[in-house]
């Protein structure tokens, strides 16, 4: 236990930090635009919420799978076939970065119904189309991310996400504002110093990989094209997909209902929802990590150890969303004196945040063992139980608990967290199971 911790620990700091900095992205375009105005930021939002819209639901699936296959070839033996394995995941990213622009024409036409100002969607759609076109070097850069989580050589990856994000500042500075001879180019110029970070990124990652990998096997044959191998993908990748598609479906139903109960609902639950992000925030380092150790163990036929990588990581994320639940618990006021000092909505942020607080555990649970099984390429069994409980059991319970119990947006999260200790009992109990593990036929060869 004390070595998967020491483990788990070791690749999951840098995960998190890199997040973190990450998160600054963001912030910073939304900064340095705002001096062009409301409009500005307008259309920089409309077009982001575009492009993360592609990239959270089709793009997402497959970076979440590769990392599946990639802890499979980590090892310095597999060099060779990892290579060509890298290789069909470029020509993966070609085609999604095709999908991208094939898609583009239709999204910059139905902007149009968005917004009834025409600047708005004058940036928007010129921010759009300079980070559809980037997705192939994000795609990379996601995707050497993973590769070095597999083979357990992430540790500088804040480093490499701090160097790419000055960059984004110093490209930022040039190209909306024009400075050192450009031409300023205000919401296109953000998208546009994106793209070029993403690219000093991506090449960073690229040659640090090959460095870390540099003792790995060679390998004398040439690359070898195989359709097998993007069939598996993409069969693997569109269960992914199924399953964010169906979930983000329940979700935005759910968010609907509330938004119907009051403004004040609405609010409250926005800043829930704040605090839940910050804690998945924490908490998605470690589903990679466990998806990544466990899809490795097993390839190595070490079940049992893949089994310990798993429950570490549920031990150690219950003990942190259990403290966390703990502290929202007792001292709700001061998380909620963050986002407002209107006490209506503080006093009903108290009872939320006991929902929020009590589920906790359950939540953990959920997290670590749904990375246990997608490691183990369950994914056909994810997708099921979390669109299943999302469309027939929190959604009628949610109608139930708000219309003929008149509990108002406590029922709501109060469904929500009643998914999710079913979901986590599920999900625990078929991992634990050894008699799961399916006869799955043997991977196509890289």
């Amino acid at each position: 236990m004390y070595r998967n911790l020491k483990d788990l620990l070791r690749l999951t700091w840098p995960l998190l930090a890199a997040m973190m900095a990450g998160r600054l992205f963001g912030i910073v375009d939304v900064a340095m635009v705002g001096s062009l105005g409301t409009e500005g930021i307008a259309g920089l939002s409309l077009g982001l919420t575009y492009y993360n819209l592609f990239y959270y639901i089709v793009v997402f699936a497959f970076l979440q799978s590769n990392l599946i296959h990639f802890a499979k070839y980590s090892s310095p033996e597999k060099g060779a076939s990892l290579r060509n394995y890298i290789s069909h995941e470029i020509i993966l990213g070609i085609l999604l970065s095709l999908l991208g622009l094939l898609l583009l024409g239709p999204t910059l036409w139905g902007l149009r119904f968005l917004t009834d100002s025409p600047q708005v969607l004058y940036h928007s759609r010129r921010y759009l189309l300079i980070r559809t076109i980037g997705v192939l070097p994000m795609f990379l850069m996601a995707m050497y991310s993973k590769l070095l989580i597999a083979v357990e050589r992430n540790q500088l990856l804040p480093v490499f996400t701090v160097i790419s994000l000055a960059f984004n500042v110093f490209f930022n500075w040039i190209f909306i504002y024009g400075n050192l001879g450009f031409r300023s180019l205000g919401v296109l110029g953000a998208g546009l110093a994106s793209v070029l970070s993403m690219i000093i990124h991506s090449a960073i990652l690229i040659w640090y990989f090959k460095y870390v990998t540099r003792n790995f096997q060679a390998g004398t044959k040439p690359f070898t094209f195989s359709p097998a191998i993007l069939k598996e993908r993409f069969e693997l990748s569109f269960t992914i997909m199924q399953s964010r598609l169906f979930e983000q479906g329940s979700w935005t139903v759910f968010v609907s209902i509330i938004s119907g109960i009051s403004p004040l609902a609405l609010s409250i639950h926005e800043i829930c929802m704040r605090v839940k992000d910050f804690i998945l925030m924490l908490s998605g380092p470690v589903r990679d990590v466990t998806m990544s150790q466990v899809s490795k163990k097993i390839e190595k036929k070490q079940e049992g150890a893949a089994k310990q990588s798993c429950i570490t990581g549920a031990v150690f994320l219950t003990v942190v969303m259990g403290t966390l639940g703990m502290v929202m618990i007792f001292f709700p006021e001061p998380f909620l004196r963050l986002f407002t000092d209107t006490a209506e909505v503080i006093e009903m942020g108290k009872g939320l945040f006991l929902i929020m607080g009590l589920y906790q555990i359950a939540d953990a649970l959920f997290i670590s063992f749904q990375g246990g099984l997608l490691g183990m390429a369950d994914v056909k069994f994810v997708r099921d139980i979390n669109i299943l409980s999302g469309w027939l059991f929190m959604v009628p319970l949610v109608l139930l608990f708000i219309h003929v119990f008149g509990w108002g947006v406590y029922g709501a999260w109060a469904a929500f967290a009643l998914t999710i200790v079913i979901r986590a009992v599920i999900f625990a109990v078929r991992f634990l199971q050894r008699s799961w593990i399916p006869e799955a036929p043997p991977a196509a060869e890289a």
